[in-house]
């Protein structure tokens, strides 16, 4: 519940841990393809990534994909999940 409230709520990496139960912060978004696809559940439409907002593979060598900035995430069609409830108007 609190990984929850904290990746709706703040701007801040969430305090979570990896699969191997070692601690991460972690950054959320919808890819919003898969969020929009009738084939994919909503819920494999949410990505984690690290606190620098860049998914590396290759043992770091490579960058998979980079979310660091907004016009990246725009481009990459990746909405960040703590702006989700962000109201202008």
């Amino acid at each position: 519940m609190t990984s929850l409230y904290q990746s709706t709520s703040s701007r801040s990496p969430v305090l979570t841990q990896t699969s191997k139960k070692r601690p991460a912060k972690q950054h959320f978004y919808f890819n919003m393809r898969d969020a929009l696809s009738s084939h994919i559940a909503r819920r494999d439409a949410i990505l984690a990534v690290p606190e620098d907002r860049v998914l590396r593979q290759n043992f770091g060598r490579d960058i998979a994909l980079d979310l660091s900035s907004e016009d990246k995430e725009f481009a990459a069609l990746h909405f960040p999940i703590d702006r989700m409830f962000d109201v202008q108007i």
